[in-house]
């Protein structure tokens, strides 16, 4: 999923956390692993 080696099962676990944060930190994000309203904007193709 975007580049990213996760499979969806429904879970947020450990793995989605760090890609979470991986992605925030390429993207000059907030990287605290939280899939807030700017990291889901720009996750979605917008912004940043």
């Amino acid at each position: 999923m975007n580049g990213y080696a996760v499979q969806r099962d429904g879970m947020f676990g450990v793995k989605t956390k760090q890609a979470v944060i991986d992605f925030q930190q390429r993207h000059k994000l907030t990287d605290d692993g939280k899939v807030n309203r700017i990291t889901w904007t720009v996750l979605s193709g917008g912004g940043k």
